[in-house]
C-alpha cells in the first residue's frame, strides 16, 4: 500500500521493494511512500494442562491394547493366612495360595482432524508472507521464512490443544457435571460461546462409553 502527495517542483520518485526511488521529472509531481506495517505475532499465554506422558508423580500406567481395542492388566494378590503352629520333624504341610487375576477394559479411540488452506490468508495483509518470487508461492505455506515461522506457530498451539484436550477427555469423559451444565446453561456464565460449548460437549459425551477419572471418582 502506498500513499500518494502532489506538489510542484519535486523529482518523480517510485517506491520499490520498500524503498523510495528517484524516476525523472515531469509537471507531474508525485511521491509515493510506503505505509504498511509489519504485522508481529505473539503466542498468547496459555494453561498447559498436566503433561500425562511424563507421569511427573508416577501416577499411571501405560499398557499397550490389542486389536480388539481392549487392554488387559494382571494382578498377583498376595497368599493369605499363611503361619500354622510349628510342627516337629520334617512334617510339610504347605498352605495359602497366590492369585493370578486378571482385569480387562475397553477403551474408546479417538481421532483428530485438521487443516489449514493456504487460501485462509489470502486477500489481506497476511498474503505478503507467501512472497513473489513464485506465483505458486501463495499456495505453499513453507514458501520463505516466514510462511515457516507462521506453520512453526500453528503446529506449537496444534500440539498444546491436543494435549489440553486429551486431558480434559481423560478426567472429565463422561461427566454428569457436563450434562447438568449443558442441561442448566451454567456454562453461560464463565462467558463460554454455545459453538465451543457444543464442541468439548460431543468431544467429552460421543466418544464411547469410557468415563474420565474424575467421572470414576464421583460415582
Amino acid at each position: 500500500m502506498a500513499q500518494t502527495f502532489n506538489g510542484s517542483f519535486l523529482p518523480t520518485v517510485i517506491v520499490g521493494n520498500g524503498e523510495i526511488e528517484l524516476a525523472g521529472q515531469g509537471f507531474t509531481r508525485t511521491v509515493s511512500v510506503p505505509t504498511r506495517s509489519a504485522l508481529n505475532i505473539f503466542n498468547k499465554i496459555a494453561i498447559r494442562e498436566t503433561n500425562l506422558a511424563t507421569d511427573t508423580l508416577g501416577l499411571y500406567s501405560f499398557l499397550k491394547v490389542g486389536s480388539d481395542k481392549k487392554a488387559r492388566i494382571a494382578s498377583m494378590r498376595p497368599g493369605e493366612h499363611l503361619l500354622r503352629a510349628r510342627t516337629n520333624g520334617c512334617t510339610w504341610s504347605p498352605s495359602g495360595k497366590i492369585r493370578l487375576n486378571t482385569d480387562v477394559f475397553d477403551t474408546c479411540p479417538v481421532e483428530y482432524m485438521g487443516e489449514e488452506c493456504p487460501d485462509a490468508l489470502w486477500g489481506d495483509c497476511l498474503e505478503g508472507i507467501f512472497g513473489t518470487a513464485n506465483n505458486n508461492d501463495v499456495r505453499n505455506l513453507q514458501a520463505t521464512a516466514e510462511t515457516q515461522g507462521f506453520l512453526q506457530l500453528l503446529l506449537d498451539n496444534i500440539y498444546t490443544g491436543l494435549g489440553n484436550s486429551f486431558s480434559a477427555l481423560y478426567n472429565f469423559a463422561n461427566s454428569t457435571l457436563i450434562t447438568n451444565s449443558d442441561t442448566n446453561a451454567l456454562y453461560l456464565n464463565n462467558g463460554t460461546s454455545p459453538e465451543s460449548w457444543a464442541a468439548y460437549k460431543s468431544q467429552q459425551m460421543d466418544s464411547g462409553t469410557c468415563a474420565g477419572i474424575v467421572t470414576i471418582l464421583d460415582g
